[in-house]
């Protein structure tokens, strides 16, 4: 059994006396030179050393021979490490003694400096007498000199206003002057990023595959396009965010981003531009040309405003595609503008002022031909054979059967006569073609004269070169003429079968107002089309000029400037007005202020009758 320190002084090591053998206030001393002290009993109870702190790989007292605990406060160098590490026992454990120095002057560090734990420094100087900025770091330098370094990366180009085109861009203190100089070397894979700043641009610049071309942010991040030319030349997988696009003058035409004229190879994954603003007049936010690539011939943008007069928001064409979430197009010519074959697809966006709204015009070129298999078929389906594309015919390609007719879209009014107090009958020639049905519309008056046609029933089965008249008669004036525009009819393909040697039996959106021949040609194509959902049209037919279109100023919406379909273009679109009406494309309305749904449904491939209705809530 273990025997404590009964007298006032011991040799033993790790000997220390029994608080409760002891008299308050009397002392004790162990002279061993393992753990050296003098003790004595506290009015608690506790027992209290003092004397030296202990060093060693093992805590005072481990191996005790008398009493079995430390001292609330006692101090142990444990080096059992490498680094020394000072220690307290807190009465039940022993803890790491961390300090943490307060220098009020300057400090000179000879040796090695090590930092362990949370450390506040105020300015840390380098060998050149300077203080660390944010982002960088302390690198040896020369032989063991430290001075505050940028980290250099390979996969990010730096551009600044204080930059030099000579240097290599790698950190912020060799940063680029330019973009084009900063893309010029940029890989695959890389980041070139611009701090703020107004940027004069030798444009067109490329952007090479998988790069990503990133301003500060779109308000004090410029581009100024020194040509008139495109902007960007986009390739597979680019990325454009936080910038601003100017131009001292006009770039009608010219695109902020666009395929490059040699082509832009294969696209798998779509050029992407975000919350940028393009104020460049004239000029066409996205042009998407798909003739100059291939693959998914696509971009893609999310949150890019444009004010941009007389430009376009997006266009797209020979095949292209592009999705548009949250553009914002202001005095636009055009708003969204496909042609020639082209897809857009548009969520959650808006248009205000400008000439037009969604604008789609016409079909590409034939994909590829086929014909009636058998005689006598009608209605909306049909056996054809001879596809020797192999393309299955698929939901919303569009087709004709039998040839191309034409259907009257409206009226221009060359004369608008005079002395009308009623409006005269409209009465159009009927067309040519295998079962035609004749076009009506009915005169509006304003002022005595004839200003509008509104179209009744488009009729059907007009020829290309069939001359259509208009004439007006009665309503007590004289005078008034118009000329009949054409649209030519396309059949929306809804449905086909697999296809078996060629053949297959595809569903059209329409019913076929005649029974084509057996052997009848049918072709194919891809429509020139708009999807858009929740898009905002506000003051669409105001015009160009912020000066004159703002409704405060005289600006006079037309409403049938928002959606726009020519030449078998088609356009489906769910929308907000200025007033808050709601509509689902352009013949369902529901009025905010009266509480009210009107619209007219109607047939062309069948009847061309039309069907009002008025529905009060």
């Amino acid at each position: 059994m273990a025997t404590s320190i009964k007298f006032l002084r011991s040799s033993a090591a790790q000997l220390r006396p029994e608080p409760g053998l002891l008299a308050e206030g009397t002392p004790l001393i162990n002279y061993n030179e393992t753990e050296p002290g003098l003790y004595f009993k506290a009015r608690d109870g506790s027992l209290i050393k003092i004397g030296t702190a202990s060093v060693g790989p093992e805590a005072p007292n481990s191996s005790p021979a008398g009493y079995t605990g430390n001292v609330k406060g006692e101090i142990w160098l444990d080096n059992s490490l490498n680094t020394p590490v000072l220690k307290i026992w807190d009465g039940s454990a022993w803890v790491p003694f961390i300090a943490t120095p307060i220098f009020d002057e300057n400090v000179v560090i000879g040796g090695d400096l090590t930092v362990q734990g949370s450390t506040y420094l105020e300015c840390l100087k380098d060998i050149s007498d300077s203080c660390g900025l944010t982002g960088q770091v302390l690198s040896n330098v020369n032989n063991g000199d430290i001075s505050w370094q940028y980290i250099r990366t390979d996969n990010v180009i730096y551009v600044a206003k204080n930059g030099n085109d000579n240097n290599d861009g790698l950190s912020p203190l060799t940063a680029k002057l330019t973009v084009k100089a900063a893309l010029a070397i940029a890989m695959p894979g890389t980041s070139v990023e611009i701090a703020p700043g107004d940027y004069y641009e030798n444009n067109p610049i490329f952007v090479p595959q998988n790069v990503a071309v990133e301003g500060y942010d779109l308000r004090t991040t410029t581009i100024w396009l020194l040509n008139d030319d495109d902007m960007f030349h986009v390739s597979n997988g680019c990325y454009i965010n936080q910038l601003a696009f100017r131009r001292v003058g006009s770039a009608f035409g010219k695109g902020i981003a666009a395929f490059p004229p040699t082509g832009a190879g294969a696209i798998t994954k779509s050029p992407y531009i975000q919350n940028c603003t393009n104020f460049v007049q004239g000029s066409t936010g996205l042009k998407v040309d798909g003739s100059l690539a291939s693959g998914l011939r696509s971009m893609v943008l999310d949150a890019f405003t444009q004010f941009n007069p007389g430009g376009i928001g997006a266009h797209v064409f020979n095949g292209g595609y592009t999705q548009l979430v949250s553009m914002f197009t202001i005095c636009s010519d055009k708003a969204v503008f496909v042609e020639s074959g082209g897809l857009a697809t548009a969520s959650s966006s808006v248009s205000d002022f400008g000439n037009y709204g969604l604008y789609a015009d016409g079909v590409g070129p034939l994909q590829y031909s086929a014909y009636i298999a058998g005689g006598g078929q009608q209605g909306f389906q049909f056996y054809i054979d001879g596809i020797t594309s192999g393309i299955r015919p698929y939901s919303g390609q569009v087709c004709t059967i039998g040839g191309l007719f034409y259907d009257i879209r409206g009226v221009t009014i060359t004369n608008g006569g005079s002395g009308y107090t009623s409006a005269p009958d409209v009465t159009f020639s009927i067309g040519t073609a295998p079962n035609p049905i004749v076009a009506q519309g009915v005169a509006i008056v304003e002022g005595g004269q004839v200003v509008r046609v509104e179209m009744v029933s488009s009729g059907a089965g007009y020829l290309f070169t069939d001359a259509v008249t208009v004439t007006f008669t009665g309503g007590s004036g004289i005078g008034a003429a118009g000329t009949a525009e054409k649209d030519p009819i396309y059949y929306t393909i809804e449905a086909s079968t697999p296809l078996v040697g060629g053949s297959t039996t595809i569903t059209i959106s329409e019913t076929l107002p005649y029974t084509p021949a057996d052997n009848a040609e049918v072709n194919f194509y891809a429509v020139s089309r708009i999807v858009s959902n929740a898009h905002g049209f506000e003051w669409i037919g105001t015009g160009t000029d912020i000066a004159t279109c703002l409704p405060q100023l005289g600006g006079v919406p037309i409403p049938e400037n928002e959606v726009v379909q020519i030449n078998g273009g088609r356009v489906s679109v769910t929308s907000t007005d200025q007033l808050g009406n709601f509509k689902v494309g352009e013949d369902l309305v529901i009025n905010q202020n009266t509480g009210t749904i009107s619209g007219t449904s109607f047939e062309k491939s069948i009847l061309a009758i039309v069907t009002p209705y008025i529905l009060a809530l």
